[in-house]
């Protein structure tokens, strides 16, 4: 069959075939065996020349049949030996079609594991910069022509179980990093502008993390869209790129991202957007670098449906929700806040490592894309809900840390949006340190904007922002419950301030404060509630329907070194002075209108200590009730005031009239009733001050303050009942005057004691003070009636005046005249009316005219003993005659003797004045009374008859030595002192008005101050 075969073909023909036959052997030992091992030699030559660094192939095979080509084995390695790009395997099937087309074209193009290791190197350079260098510069000296490009086609392009290793040295702790096995498979490929390539990328990383991209891409223009997803993507295994550049440090976090997206660059179109996307970190936690504090902590961050286009600056976001987060914000002592310090780059920062350099890169380039557009970024997300989230609020600025926890934060929230006419609605609840809970309802838009806030606040307590005080008040915050229940809207117009109200109530129970100092209860109330409020911020106004107060207890205290604890509370400095404000216009308009139609006042209980005293005063003002109606700033009228209570549950206390604080000018009017106070506990201030202990006493006060055009009127009307003191005191404080005098003089029969004390000021007077003008008013008022008591006692009982304190007596005489019975008279009702008054009675003299009066009186007891001579009766010797004293005469004495003392009561002879009158003697010896020389004798008393004087008594002279030559007893004028004291004691208890034990004879003797008896008042 061979033979015949061969035999029948022609020779020409049988040459051709023969000469095909040895092509395709040649064509066939060439390809299969003798073309590759050269190609191999060679390439490994030139390559490693090219690169300068070792290259070496393992195997190339070449399939001349199908036109297939595979590369196996190859190694790229660096001076150092360690390798830089290897692969397994690249197979190429080339297609016969490329002959016949403008493109090449094959029918499959694939990697097996291949791998690539770049390196960035100390100083900021690549493994490979010096291949890349290389390379741009051959391309660069090749000036050649553009041409129109070579359409590429591929079936398919795949690369397996490839590898990417990066070493990052220029952090402080070297960064690596390997991904892989990636699978990458792109179908139909081709360079075609208008054609659609199909890819899908895969891969998983050295510490787990999985990441997949799909899509599709064009070209030119360059353009793609497709799928791109992250997961176990985890924070801290990039620690070395950024650990040196921030301030924080990473424990915990992973993230997990899937998302579509969209690109496209052409000189037409920019596009960059998300859509779809969902992003999830979970287990993050963050602490501060230096403290080691931690500063975030979440759970769980999701966001899904999430989309962004880039240029068009816009992004919305289905949900976003945020589960179990807690979050730290703390204001540092230097006022810095740690949630911004911790985005600045750290002190030490080194120069950023050259990863984060391309991720800065990469970034400036997507921020230069958004920059191209000049649209305002906006944004929506359609729900948002926060779950069992907290947050830790610190304020280390004060010397008393501020801190307070906001636990289970809930938030639901709907269309949340910077877009105009949006309206967002949300629901906000927390609770506020332990048992206080926050809750809000919102309703909010944009331009305009409006907001609809309710609010429903309740059992918060304030002691964690007690601190805040500090600075100002010296008080310790015991408890505190604030509560709020209204609706605060907001609407705004363009170019106005936005219009901000408020409608609703508030209340503060179980309110409690405590000195600093002392920690004792400086105020406490049960609760406090404001009803009816009507707020607005712009005007600033407020109005309050109703103000209740209830079960209210304050301490006031005077402290053992005087200072009182309501000034020690106010921190001014080291000073008790209050802080003087500008009365300046500007002031005067920031402040808001406030009204007030009630307020009321329950149970109110202040209790007054003064330790500056032993023993302490302690006086309690119980069951203080009342209410202060129309109250209000800019209102004219003025507010009414009603309070009652009780002084240590015995005296009545209440507060009526008028009154408004905010207008200066405005008239006050305020009138104060107390009655029937108890003044045992204020035995300390009577021991200090008065020198006296306390046995009783009350005290009832009408007070009545008016001011107007900023000038005080006040009466003041006080009344004391069963005033007692007790034994006396030593106190350095204690006043000089005689306080017992003071109290018996003002102490009625009844034994009360009214006074009136008008006081009057201008508040403007920077020295004036209320209580010092209250004070120097009554210590005149004392004075006044201490100096002056005879006064005092005429002014209570129609006025005798001074007059009371001495009586009149005719020289010699110690019979009372009729002008002296008047003052007794009245005299003895004042004492009478006064019943703790007591008298000392002091008589006194004349020494010359008593003296010479009583001598006289003693010559005209002698004359009678001459006239039983009726010879000599009738006509007196013209010469003095011895007078001889015999029984008659004695008898006559004793029958005409003046009587004296108690005796003058009894006699009607003893209220003739012994009254010296001057006699002549007619020539028959009658003996006549003259005129009265002095003229000091008048009317009834100057008809009266006296005995005849001596013989001889019309001479002056003679007269003058006949009674310096009469004899007196050396007592004859104490005796006449205390004669006359007797007569006034005597008729002051015959009246029946005066005991007898209120009455004492002066223990200083007889005085020498004129014919009269002093009293003095005790």
């Amino acid at each position: 069959m061979k033979a015949s075969f061969s035999g029948a073909l022609p020779a020409r023909r049988r040459k051709l075939a023969l000469w095909a036959a040895a092509g395709f052997l040649f064509y066939t030992v060439s390809g299969f065996v003798l073309l590759p091992p050269l190609a191999r030699v060679i390439a490994e030559k030139r390559l490693s020349k090219q690169l300068d660094r070792p290259v070496t192939i393992q195997k190339l095979r070449l399939n001349p049949y199908n036109l297939s080509a595979s590369i196996r084995g190859l190694l790229i390695t660096d001076k150092s030996g360690a390798p830089v790009v290897a692969w397994d395997e690249v197979y190429v099937n080339f297609q016969l079609a490329s002959l016949f087309t403008h493109a090449w074209v094959f029918k499959e193009v694939s990697l097996s594991r291949p791998f690539v290791r770049v390196q960035l190197n100390k100083d900021y350079t690549l493994n490979v910069s010096d291949i890349v260098a290389r390379l741009s510069a051959d391309i660069t000296s090749k000036s050649i022509e553009p041409a129109k490009p070579t359409l590429w086609r591929i079936d398919l392009l795949r690369l397996a179980g490839g590898k990417v290793a990066f070493t990052d040295l220029t952090p402080r702790m070297p960064f690596q990093r390997t991904v892989g096995p990636l699978e990458l498979t792109v179908t139909n490929f081709q360079t075609d502008p208008d054609h659609k390539n199909v890819f899908a990328l895969s891969g998983l990383s050295d510490g787990g993390e999985r990441f997949s991209w799909n899509g599709s891409f064009y070209l030119a223009p360059l353009r793609s869209e497709g799928e791109v997803s992250v997961s176990g993507f985890a924070l801290t295994t990039y620690a070395p790129l950024y650990q040196d550049l921030f301030r924080f440090q990473i424990k915990d976090g992973i993230i997990g991202l899937h998302s579509a997206y969209r690109y496209e660059r052409s000189a037409a179109i920019n596009l960059l957007a998300v859509t779809n996307a969902m992003f999830e970190l979970k287990s993050l936690e963050m602490v501060e670098k230096d403290t080691g504090q931690p500063a975030v902590k979440v759970s769980n961050f999701a966001v899904t449906g999430g989309s962004v286009d880039a240029m068009a600056r816009q992004a919305e976001v289905d949900t976003m929700t945020v589960t179990s987060g807690r979050f730290v914000l703390r204001r540092n002592q230097d006022t810095s806040v740690n949630a911004v310090e911790l985005l600045k780059p750290a002190d030490s920062a080194p120069p950023a490592p050259g990863g984060v350099l391309l991720l800065l890169r990469a970034m400036t380039n997507l921020v230069a894309l958004l920059l191209d557009s000049t649209n305002l970024a906006n944004g929506a997300i359609r729900e948002l809900n926060l779950t069992n989230c907290a947050l830790h609020l610190e304020d280390l600025v004060n010397s008393e840390p501020v801190r307070l926890d906001l636990e289970d934060i809930a938030v639901q929230a709907k269309n949340v949006s910077n877009r105009a006419g949006t309206n967002m609605t949300a629901k906000v609840s927390l609770r506020w340190d332990t048992n206080g809970t926050v809750r809000a309802d919102i309703k909010a838009g944009l331009s305009p904007s409006s907001a609809e806030v309710v609010l429903a606040l309740d059992e918060l307590n304030l002691l964690p922002l007690a601190p805040y005080l500090d600075p100002y008040l010296n008080i310790l915050v015991l408890g505190s419950k604030l509560g709020l229940a209204g609706t605060v809207r907001l609407k705004s117009a363009r170019d106005e301030l936005p219009e901000v109200r408020f409608q609703g109530n508030a209340w503060l129970d179980r309110f409690s404060i405590a000195g600093g100092t002392a920690n004792e209860g400086l105020l406490q109330w049960e609760s406090a509630r404001l009803s009816g409020i009507e707020a607005n911020l712009n005007p600033l106004v407020v109005s309050v329907t109703n103000a209740t107060l209830n079960d209210v207890f304050a301490r006031l205290i005077i402290e053992t070194n005087r200072t009182l604890n309501l000034m020690s509370a106010l921190r001014r400095g080291g000073t008790n002075a209050a802080a003087t404000l500008p009365a300046t216009n500007a002031v005067a308009a920031a402040w808001p209108r406030i009204s007030l139609a009630s307020l009321v006042l329950s149970n109110a209980n202040i209790h007054f200590i003064d330790r500056s005293l032993r023993p302490t005063v302690n006086i309690t003002l119980e069951q203080l009730k009342g209410n202060i109606s129309m109250l209000a700033s800019d209102d004219p009228q003025q507010a009414d005031v009603q309070l009652q209570g009780t002084v240590d549950k015995t005296a009545r206390a209440e507060i009526t009239g008028k009154i408004n604080p905010w207008d200066s000018k405005q008239p006050l009017d305020l009138k104060v009733l107390l009655q029937s106070m108890d003044l045992l506990p204020e035995d300390p201030y009577a021991r200090k001050y008065l020198g006296y202990g306390l046995k009783k006493g009350k005290l009832s006060a009408q007070l009545a303050y008016q001011v107007s055009e900023r000038k005080l009127k006040s009466e003041n009307h006080l009344t004391l009942d069963q005033l007692t003191l007790g034994q006396k005191v030593e106190s350095a404080d204690a006043t000089s005057l005689p306080v017992r005098l003071a109290i018996a003089l003002l102490k009625d029969r009844d034994g009360r004691i009214s006074m009136d004390l008008p006081v009057s000021g201008n508040l403007d007077d920077p020295q004036f003070n209320l209580g010092g003008v209250v004070y120097r008013a009554l210590e005149t008022v004392l004075t006044r009636i201490i100096t002056s008591p005879f006064s005092a006692l005429g002014s209570f009982f129609g006025g005798k005046g001074e007059g009371l304190r001495f009586q009149e007596f005719q020289p010699g005489s110690t019979n009372l005249l009729p002008a002296a019975t008047a003052k007794l008279d009245a005299l003895a009702t004042a004492l009478y009316a006064r019943p703790d008054l007591e008298l000392e009675i002091e008589g006194s003299v004349d020494p010359v005219a008593d003296l010479e009066a009583l001598r006289r009186e003693k010559i005209n007891r002698q004359l009678p003993l001459q006239n039983w001579n009726p010879a000599a009766n009738l006509f007196l010797a013209a010469t003095d005659a011895t007078i001889t004293k015999t029984a008659p005469t004695r008898a006559f004495r004793e029958a005409v003797s003046l009587g004296k003392g108690a005796a003058t009561l009894r006699s009607p002879r003893a209220y003739s004045p012994t009254i010296p009158v001057k006699y002549a003697v007619t020539e028959n010896g009658l003996v006549v009374k003259s005129s009265n020389a002095s003229g000091d004798v008048k009317g009834a008393t100057a008809l009266m008859p006296g005995p005849a004087p001596a013989a001889g008594s019309g001479d002056p002279d003679r007269e003058h030595k006949r009674l310096a030559a009469v004899e007196m007893a050396p007592d004859a004028l104490p005796t006449l002192a205390s004669e006359r004291a007797k007569n006034v004691k005597a008729y002051l208890l015959r009246t029946g008005k005066v005991e007898p034990r209120r009455i004492t004879e002066s223990a200083r003797g007889a005085s020498s101050s004129g014919s009269r008896v002093y009293v003095w008042l005790q």
